[in-house]
């Protein structure tokens, strides 16, 4: 008998056409996304802590870019709340005496004028949203307990957003106002035609720009427009290639590592056995700190408020070190001075700097670090999950979870 060809699976002569007519154009944007950029060589390109120390640079009216105080100038004109006398006032002076703050009180970006007794908030968030409810409102708060009108100064309130992200009726009564990625995007633009620059400070302006349209805010340039007609040209050969790519969170591969802690690593407590979804560990070795009885973070045995946690998604496998929420209501508050107390010590642990997410110990979840431990590609070009796993998993422990729990032994031993 006959078998029945799959209409969805293309012809050969349908991958022939796809490999004769769609190479030029393929090696075009293959081309154009392998450009050399230094966001992409040092991996940085989507964080978000990156994002806020390239702004503070430029917003910095002495930083070594040379541009004076153009962008500042620029985002006091885009304040569409700021009344214009003061607009007037401040863009009339030289604006020198200004200082650019980083994390702040937690703020990302706090801009502070003595002289003229102004303060701009900005709160940047390129992917995600509030880090919790009442966060800007907050910030606001702390912003006037220092520098409030009774002193003579005059705040203003920033929500930097790569999409629209509306503000509740709270936040604009506090006097937070939204401003889009791509307003700022002009600017910085403009200012990369500025031939007075030295040409290294416009380089890295560009590429910083096109690192930001390509993964922040993609347009449908020539490039996007060439990958859509390429698609729509060999949809079918295009979309059996995908199909046919290995899915890095098949249930099998989550086996093999949840296999791994519960029978392999003995130095490793599997912390949530009928949990599959998610894969959390703690050593042994610092079990004894993040074990309170009454947490009850991830189920209704499990009293540590804390775990290093591997998440399959279809193109990842994301390690992260992770506080537990608190489910026992009748110890609260107690439990959250203790999560609180850890939280705050191990911002500063050496074996984390630099790498720290922005969050809050009374968030339920609060995240410490986040990595990608295994891509996509990693797993294509491997030949066994397994040996890939393993191997990746000792790198990342010889390198940031040994030296965790030394930092852990030092510092959370009161």
């Amino acid at each position: 008998m006959k078998e029945q060809k799959n209409n969805n699976e293309p012809e050969f002569g349908e991958f022939k056409e796809f490999l004769i007519q769609g190479s030029y154009d393929l090696q075009s944007i293959e081309e154009d996304i392998n450009e050399f950029n230094p966001f992409s060589v040092l991996g940085v390109e989507k964080y978000e802590i990156r994002h806020s120390n390239f702004l503070a640079w430029l917003l910095e009216p002495s930083g070594n870019h040379k541009a004076g105080n153009f962008f500042l100038r620029q985002l006091i004109n885009l304040h569409t709340e700021m009344d214009n006398s003061l607009k007037v006032k401040y863009l009339l002076d030289d604006l020198n005496d200004v200082v650019v703050f980083r994390e702040r009180k937690n703020i990302d970006l706090l801009i502070v004028s003595e002289k003229l007794k102004f303060v701009i908030c900005i709160e940047n968030k390129v992917y995600a949203d509030r880090s919790g409810e009442g966060q800007l409102t907050n910030y606001s708060e702390a912003v006037n307990d220092e520098w409030n009108n009774k002193k003579g100064y005059k705040c203003f309130y920033v929500f930097l957003t790569a999409t629209k992200n509306d503000l509740t009726e709270e936040e604009i009564k506090a006097g937070w106002v939204p401003l889009l990625y791509e307003k700022l995007i002009k600017i910085i633009t403009d200012l990369s035609q500025n031939t007075n620059l030295q040409d290294k400070v416009i380089d890295f302006i560009k590429y910083y720009i096109k690192n930001f349209k390509r993964n922040i805010m993609p347009e449908k340039d020539e490039k996007a427009q060439l990958a859509i007609r390429i698609y729509k040209t060999h949809k079918k050969v295009i979309d059996y290639i995908v199909s046919q790519l290995p899915n890095l969170n098949h249930y099998k591969n989550v086996e093999i590592a949840y296999d791994y802690f519960l029978t392999k690593k003995e130095d490793y407590e599997l912390l949530t056995p009928n949990d599959k979804s998610i894969i959390r560990i703690l050593p042994h070795a610092v079990k004894e700190y993040f074990t309170n009885k009454g947490f009850y973070s991830w189920e209704s045995e499990i009293d540590t408020m804390f775990a290093i946690e591997l998440i399959f998604t279809p193109s990842n496998l994301i390690i992260k070190f992770c506080f537990g929420a608190i489910k026992n209501e009748d110890n609260k508050s107690e439990l959250q001075e203790l999560k609180s107390k850890y939280f705050k010590k191990m911002q500063i642990f050496s074996s984390l700097s630099g790498r720290i997410k922005k969050s809050k110990p009374e968030s339920a979840y609060p995240g410490i670090i986040e990595e990608e431990l295994i891509s996509n590609e990693d797993f294509i070009d491997s030949e066994s999950f397994e040996k890939l796993f393993i191997s990746k998993f000792k790198a990342f422990e010889y390198d940031n979870i040994l030296p965790w729990i030394k930092d852990c032994k030092e510092n959370l031993n009161d």
